[in-house]
């Protein structure tokens, strides 16, 4: 069960945006401890009507820096 999986801790999760929302909402991980998120095309993710999804999962995170390579921009929240 991926619950208990996750639940147990790991050093690597791949997901797609939603479902790692989902799993957040469900309370199967937690980023307390996370140090890297890497949310691949979620500017498209967001253009879609997904933001909401996309943000809830950086507000789960300590520190946020955002990335954008095609347009090298770096940002950081904290």
């Amino acid at each position: 069960d991926q619950a208990l999986i996750l639940g147990a801790g790991c050093e690597i999760i791949v997901a797609t945006p939603n479902r790692l929302f989902d799993c957040l909402e469900r309370r199967f991980v937690v980023f307390n401890q996370c140090h890297h998120i890497i949310l691949d095309e979620a500017d498209e993710m967001i253009s879609l009507g997904f933001e909401p999804q996309v943000l809830r999962i950086l507000e789960s995170m300590p520190e946020v820096c955002l990335f954008d390579p095609t347009r090298n921009l770096r940002l950081t929240l904290v």
